[in-house]
């Protein structure tokens, strides 16, 4: 730039630095912070600046005086022609380097008229305080400042300097504002007009001087719009000159020009006071950074939603700041609203209220809506415009209705209204007897009743009578006897009502449990009832008398009463409190059903309406007929009198409302029936003249039939049918002729029937074809059409026939005879032809050859049998036998009947010869019998041989009862083999049977084996031993003699003799005990004396006990079944005891008494135990036939309470059969032990010892008192036994009814699993022929494959056929006629395939069904998923065969290439045909002969070359695959109906329930 300037701080004159101080302290007040410390908002307001430091201005030169014309610059410096650009006037002003704008020169034409425009963009609003300028020349004589206070808006002067006002602006020069004018007017003055000085004058506006409202500025709006600009424009208008340009000298007059060094315009951003800064926007527009819930460039609006009061600028005293709206939630919108804020200091009006919501604050509800309960929304009140009187509701969405309308929303009729119109619901006009008093709020029509109908149900329906206000049904069902559906109330009928007062006695009521035994009931005459009380807790049942029961059908409807109390109130009430029984039907309900209440101890009245809807509760629920039905025939009314244990209930005041004919209260529901043709009587009960029941064992309910008497009978009986017959014609309907008569009865003439030509009134019959007659009924014995033949099994000749004439007779072949077989005999001569039974004769009256008996037996089990003749033991292998014994001729020594055995003693039967003799010794074998193949004997103990005749080795006494063991002492014995009385051979010193003791005066000596000689001393007491000895032979003469007294010994001298004999044992212990202080050699004779006499003891003691315990234990074994017997044999064994004859064996291995008696004891031993074993076998058969029967019952009975005591019994048999049991086991044990013991008494009676008498006696006693106590115990048992028989008496009888119940449930389950294991099979069979089907079909879908594959080979070549041969159309269409003929019949095979599909889902359906049977739902299940695979494989044959037809379309085209071939023969045929027209032509050209047959060469190669004979035969194979696929369909076409038919059939043989169905109440 050129030259300097002025700086930036020269100073302005003193009443604008006044002025600007004023505005600045004013301003300043807290102008940094929008909020003070406590966070309130106050005043805020942007730094003061220089707005236009560094701001572009616009230079423009205006030509016009209007202004219109105008041309603006750029100053640029670094172009010549632009220096001393504009934005000098902006830039920081140094007054040591000034820079300025300069204008053109007046040489330019810069002189008034012409004015130079400087326009300062500040870019927002200002609130400008001063405007300075500084010129670098001397001042102009006249310019002008303006402002605008938008960019787009006019501009408006702000002040005019000049020299000239009045000429120039039209303005008075220093003029000023008094108070009250316009405070906006610009004024001029001529201040600063002088051309001195001439560089660096100031000019300053300050934009607030000589205002009067200056001072309250903060309350002066004008002053506020006039401070505020957004533009400064200052306008040059004439240049400050000395004059001299009016010589126009160019030097003159480029000395003139506008320059300004500094453009400063004082201001803050406007903001309003709500913001203390201005920031750049994302446009990099200037705007103020609002507060205090302001927006806008200025802060000059309240933001949205706070518009609760209206918008201010900030002042000293408030922020002003913009209050948010209370929309109370409702809302996020509002707007001020001036009338508002004036009426209620709040000026925000919320708009689009949510939740239906309404008024300045969302702080009501909508017109026509409610608040709901909650407060938080409001809801349209739906007022229906025709129902209500207005559409606003109440605070509880409630309408006001019009009269007969109700509902929240006036929308529907009130209860007998009805049409909802304008004004309202008009008032139903239903019978009040048959409706519910309600009708059809559209239409009117009343709501009827079930029985009732009619616009106003004022009549019953067809069927019903008697309409009745309270009946609940409103009219009743016709009974009628279910023969007629038109009935009226009948006359003459009257209230009548059956009671049990109980005032004198129980009135013939009963009581009776639930298993229909008898219970006592007892009567109160001092309260006048009856009550029953239970045990337990099984209910006890009040029994109606006669009076209550029979035909009670006029009680259909009407009410049972009764009063009833109970004892305690721990009542358990079941369905079944009140039963009524009859006509095979039963019904029960609740006590408390119906309305009625729990029983108490105080008397409730019960009433029970006896109806067949489900509102009285009877179960189960029976239609009207059938409850009708049963009241019909009532034969038991019961009504359960306890409901807890121990506890009694109260019956009193029974009453049944009935009807009867005579005066009183009309019974209205009495009926009177409008009868059918062919029924009479009032309720149709009987059948009219000429009609009879068709079904009589229906009854009265039966329908009637007209007779049917062919014509014969006019009348029949009512009941059966039975014609009263005619023209000598018989049966039901007359329609047979009687007996001796023949003829057609049934074409109903007189003459129908016409008498038999038959011997002896015989009947006869008329053959339908021939019309012969025949005789049906012939005599005894005889047959034919005219009785002339002896009948089958009689004989003789009734018409004389090349004989004389004989009548005929019954063959007489005693019975030998199949009476089923034809030709048993000769019809002459009576000869027997067919004997059975194995008998022959001309009567059958003997045995065939090899066979025996009587042929005249009348058991044919006793007739003829077979010889059955050994052929090892018969004489020549002979089969015969005698014809009446049957006994076989037979080998020496073989016998039986049919020489099967050898005699006895005898042996080798398969010899053929005979039996051989035994040859057993009779010594040495048990019985002499021998084995029957080896004929080895059977030999004592110790015997051997073949024939038992000698004793084994080291045994000795052979003898009846065998051999004896030696054992001889190995140290004192010189061998193990004893000599034949049984003494071994001793070694010297050692003697004894064994060898086993030293001699007398031998001793043992330990230390040198063997017995040495005592010393001579002790021979003296060898002497005193020998006395002991012969004391000792005496007792055992004494033992012998009791054994060989042949005579009986009774109780009391067998007693004596052993007290006797324990007299010489004592003595001779004693005398013993004293020789053995003398001598101590005696001790080992001592020892074994006494062992001797303790032997003999004990086996006396062992002897009388046995015999008196085996006889006891005998008694207890047969303690349950055989108790007589067990007596019987007791009494034997004391007979026997008592009976004991012991004699002295004669000699060696004779058996004496006791030896007899032994052997007894033990065959009874053996007998007890066998009796034992059988015993036990009882027990245990008794003990599993109770288990079976017991899990039989519970498998078949299981939820049947009922059958509890019955379990409980079989419980108690299944005990006492263990129990009888282990006494079967310890009887046996005590029987096994008893023959052990007999059989020791057996073996050592031979050799009895000495015995102590008196311990034999303490033992006798005491084994008679156990005797005597086993006695009690076994009549003790006995009667135990007999009472526990006849106690299961009873029980065995139910157990057989359970059994035979449980048999017949089971069989009735046997048939159903049969029924579906067959259904399971049908249903497996279809699944198998399914499979067949799916695995064909899927055999056909690969051909169809391979088929595919084929085409698609030759499609390419066939297609490229077409293209070449478009001529062959007519051979095309040929073949197309075949291709829609195989088309056609494979869509048969389509069609027949859907057809199979079908069936497949009917046998789906079939299967659902046999679902439905609970016990077939597995095995049905099954079937059922077969079914549906089978339909799955259907559908599947449906979709390959639609791939089949698209790969025939493409066999199509191969077949159209074989066409073009069989055309190109056709062609060549022609051809053909064209050279034999040449050959008749005279001359021949030969080179086109010779072409042609080229030619025709060329195309028999070309048509063996395309193989067309192969061709078709592929398509000839392929036709006839198609045939046989369409057969194959066909054939699984009807197994899949076979199989559903067989489906059909088991779901036709099923039962409609199931009928093992468990009871409704547990007891």
């Amino acid at each position: 730039p050129h030259g300097g300037g002025y700086g930036a701080s020269t100073m302005l004159p003193a009443r604008v630095f006044i002025l600007l101080t004023f505005w600045t302290a004013c301003s300043h007040c807290a102008m940094d912070e929008c909020e003070d410390d406590l966070g309130r908002a106050q005043r805020c307001m942007p730094e003061f600046v220089n707005a236009a430091f560094n701001v572009t201005v616009v230079y423009c030169v205006q030509t016009g005086v209007t202004g219109v014309t105008k041309s603006c610059h750029l100053c640029d410096a670094r172009d010549r022609r632009q220096h001393h650009s504009a934005v000098y006037l902006t830039d920081y002003n140094n007054q040591m380097d000034t820079t300025w704008w300069q204008s053109q020169t007046m040489l330019a034409g810069i002189q008034y008229p012409n004015s130079i425009n400087l326009t300062l963009h500040l870019g927002k609003a200002f609130d400008i305080t001063y405007v300075r300028l500084k010129f670098h020349t001397s001042r102009p004589e006249s310019f002008a400042i303006y402002k605008r206070t938008r960019e787009d808006g006019p501009w408006q002067p702000y002040q005019y300097y000049s020299g000239s006002c009045e000429k120039t602006y039209s303005k008075v020069n220093r003029g000023f504002i008094r108070t009250g004018e316009d405070e906006q007017q610009a004024l001029c003055t001529d201040e600063f007009s002088d051309i001195s000085p001439l560089t660096g004058g100031n000019v300053a506006f300050s934009t607030l001087e000589g205002r009067p409202s200056a001072y309250n500025f903060d309350n002066s709006p004008v002053l506020q719009d006039w401070v505020t600009a957004t533009d400064i424009k200052v306008t040059l208008n004439r240049l400050n000159t000395f004059g001299d340009e009016v010589f126009n000298d160019p030097k003159v007059l480029k000395s003139y020009y506008y320059a300004i060094s500094d453009f400063a315009v004082g201001g803050r951003c406007k903001c309003n006071g709500h913001a203390s800064e201005c920031v750049k926007n994302e446009f990099s527009k200037l705007v103020c950074n609002c507060k205090h819930n302001t927006e806008g460039e200025d802060c000059s609006v309240c933001k949205a939603f706070f518009n609760d009061r209206p918008w201010r600028r900030a002042t000293a005293e408030s922020a002003s700041e913009c209050l948010p709206c209370n929309c109370n939630g409702k809302s996020s919108e509002c707007y001020y609203d001036p009338e508002l804020y004036r009426a209620t200091g709040h000026g925000g009006h919320c708009r689009n209220c949510a939740d239906n919501t309404d008024g300045p604050n969302c702080e009501r509800c909508r017109d026509n809506y409610y608040r709901d309960s909650a407060g938080s929304r409001c809801f349209a009140c739906s007022c229906n415009p025709v129902g209500s009187l207005s559409p606003q509701c109440d605070d509880r969405g409630r309408c006001s209705c019009k009269p007969g309308v109700m509902g929240d929303k006036c929308d529907r009729c009130k209860p007998g209204f009805h049409s909802l119109t304008e004004a309202g619901c008009s008032r139903c006009s239903c019978n009040p007897s048959g409706s519910t008093q309600e009708c059809d709020v559209q239409t009117g029509r009343c709501q009827c009743k079930e029985n009732v109908e009619g616009f106003n149900c004022d009549r019953c329906k067809p069927g019903f009578f008697n309409l009745d206000p309270q009946n609940h049904q409103g009219c009743m069902p016709c009974f009628c006897y279910q023969h007629s559906t038109v009935c009226h109330s009948a006359e003459g009928y009257s209230i009548h009502t059956i009671t049990s007062t109980f005032d004198r006695d129980a009135e013939r009521w009963s009581g009776q449990q639930r298993d229909g035994s008898a219970v006592n009931v007892n009567y109160s005459p001092s309260t006048k009832d009856i009550s029953l009380i239970s045990e337990d807790y099984y209910p006890v049942y009040f029994v109606a008398p006669e009076k209550f029961l029979g035909n009670q059908l006029v009680s259909f409807g009407q009410n049972f009463s009764l009063n009833f109390r109970v004892d305690r109130r721990d009542s358990r009430l079941s369905a079944e409190d009140v039963v009524l029984e009859g006509s095979g039907l039963r019904v029960t309900v609740p006590l408390i059903a119906q309305g009625n209440a729990y029983p108490e101890e105080d008397t409730k009245n019960y009433v029970f309406r006896l109806h067949s809807t489900s509102d009285y509760s009877w179960s189960p629920s029976l239609s009207a007929k059938d409850f009708q039905k049963l009241l019909h025939n009532l034969t038991a009314i019961k009504v359960r009198g306890t409901y807890s244990e121990k506890s009694a209930g109260h019956l009193d005041n029974v009453s049944l409302v009935s009807a009867r004919r005579g005066p009183g209260t009309p019974a209205r529901w009495v009926e009177k029936c409008t009868c059918p043709q062919g029924y009479e009587g009032q309720h149709c009960e009987r059948c009219a003249l000429g009609y009879r029941r068709s079904q009589p064992e229906l009854g009265l309910f039966s329908p009637c039939d007209p007779c049917v008497c062919n014509g014969h009978s006019d009348t029949c009986n009512s009941v059966t049918g039975m014609c009263d017959c005619q023209h000598n014609t018989d049966g039901m309907s007359c329609e047979r002729c009687k007996d001796g008569y023949y003829g057609d009865s049934t074409v109903g003439t007189s003459s129908d029937c016409q008498p038999c030509p038959c011997p002896g009134g015989a009947t006869c019959a008329v053959v339908p074809k021939t019309k012969e007659v025949v005789c049906t009924n012939c005599p005894a014995g005889t047959t034919g059409k005219r009785c002339e033949l002896c009948d089958d099994g009689f004989f003789g000749n009734p018409l004389g026939i090349a004989s004389p004439k004989r009548d005929c007779k019954a063959c007489q072949c005693n019975s030998n005879i199949d009476p089923n077989a034809v030709g048993n005999c000769d019809r002459e001569t009576g000869e027997c032809l067919k004997c059975i039974y194995n008998t022959e004769g001309f009567f059958c009256d003997r045995c065939k050859d090899g066979f025996y008996g009587n042929a005249l037996a009348s058991n044919p089990a006793e007739k003829c049998k077979s010889c059955s003749c050994s052929p090892y033991g018969t004489v020549g292998r002979e089969t015969s036998c005698l014809q009446v014994t049957g006994q076989c001729r037979c080998l020496p020594h073989v016998t039986n009947r049919d020489c099967s055995a050898c005699e006895p003693g005898f042996y080798n039967l398969r010899s053929g010869k005979g039996c051989e003799r035994c040859g057993c010794n009779p010594i040495g074998s048990t019985n002499g019998q021998c084995d029957i193949v080896t004929g080895q004997c059977e030999c004592h103990p110790g015997v051997t041989g073949q024939h038992c005749e000698r004793c084994e080795v080291n045994y000795f006494g052979f003898s009846s009862s065998g051999c004896k063991p030696c054992d001889c002492d190995p140290e004192g014995s010189m061998s193990a083999q004893c000599q034949e009385d049984g003494r071994c051979e001793c070694r010297p010193g050692f003697e004894g049977v064994r060898c086993d003791m030293c001699q007398e005066n031998y001793f043992y000596n330990r230390s040198n084996a063997g017995c040495q000689q005592c010393p001579n001393c002790y021979g003296l007491v060898r002497d005193k031993v020998n006395q002991l000895r012969q004391k000792l032979q005496e007792l055992q003469n004494l033992i012998d003699n009791l054994d060989s007294d042949e005579g009986v010994v009774n109780d009391k001298a067998f007693e004596s003799r052993l007290k006797e004999a324990e007299r010489a044992i004592m003595e001779l212990l004693n005398e013993a005990q004293t020789s053995k202080g003398m001598f101590n050699f005696m001790d080992r004779v001592d020892k074994d004396l006494l062992k001797r006499l303790g032997n003999l003891n004990n086996t006396l003691t062992t002897q009388w006990n046995r015999a008196l315990a085996d006889t006891a234990q005998k008694r207890v074994r047969d303690a349950e079944h055989l108790v007589d017997r067990a007596r019987e044999e007791l009494d034997k064994a004391k007979k026997a005891i008592t009976d004991v004859d012991i004699n002295i064996p004669t000699a060696p291995g004779t058996p004496n008494n006791m030896t007899r008696l032994a052997e007894e004891a033990r065959k009874l031993a053996e007998k007890h135990k066998m009796d034992a074993d059988q015993i036990e076998k009882i027990a245990k058969d008794a003990n599993d036939t109770s288990t079976k029967a017991y899990n039989l019952l519970k498998n078949a009975l299981d939820g049947e309470n009922k059958t509890t005591n019955n379990i409980t019994d079989l419980h108690k048999k299944y005990d006492l059969a263990k129990n009888l049991e282990k006494q079967a086991n310890k009887v046996r044990a005590e029987a096994e032990e008893a023959g052990d013991k007999a059989m020791k008494i057996y073996a050592n009676l031979t050799g009895l010892p000495s015995f102590d008498t008196k311990s034999l006696e303490d033992e006798v006693n005491k084994i008679k008192k156990e005797a005597t106590e086993l006695d009690k115990l076994v009549d003790k048992t006995d009667k135990e036994y007999t009472e526990l028989r006849d106690d299961l008496r009873g029980k065995e009888t139910e157990v057989r009814k359970l059994l035979e119940k449980g048999k017949t449930e089971q069989q009735t389950a046997d048939q159903l699993l049969a029924r579906a294991d067959a259904a399971k099979a049908l249903a497996e069979d279809a699944a198998k022929q399914g499979l067949k089907t799916y695995d064909k079909a899927k055999d056909i879908l690969n051909n169809l494959r391979d088929f595919d594959k084929r085409v698609n080979d030759n499609k390419t070549a066939a297609e490229d056929a077409l293209k070449r041969i478009p001529g062959i159309n007519a051979t095309i269409i040929a073949a197309n006629q075949k291709t829609r003929q195989a088309e056609a019949a494979l869509g048969n095979a389509s069609a027949d395939a859907a057809e199979a599909k079908s069936k497949a889902e009917e046998a789906e359906k079939i299967a659902s069904a046999v679902q439905k049977v609970t016990i077939t739902k597995a095995d049905a299940d099954k079937a059922f998923n077969d079914t549906m695979k089978l339909d799955s494989d259907v559908d599947n044959m449906m979709k390959q065969l639609g791939a089949a037809e698209k790969e025939l379309e493409k066999k199509k085209a191969e077949a159209d290439q074989d066409m073009m071939m069989a055309q190109m023969v056709l062609l060549f045929l022609n051809c053909l045909s064209l050279f034999l027209c040449i050959g008749n032509i005279d001359k021949v050209d030969q080179s086109k002969l010779e072409q042609i047959e080229k030619s025709l060469k060329d195309a028999k190669d070309k048509m063996a070359g395309s193989e067309l004979d192969k061709k078709l035969q592929d398509l000839d194979n392929v036709a006839k695959s198609q045939e046989d696929m369409i057969s194959d369909y066909d054939r699984q076409i009807r197994e899949i109906r076979s199989d559903i038919e067989n489906l059909n059939n088991i779901k036709d043989s099923l039962p409609k329930g199931c009928f093992n169905s468990a009871a409704l109440e547990q007891p």
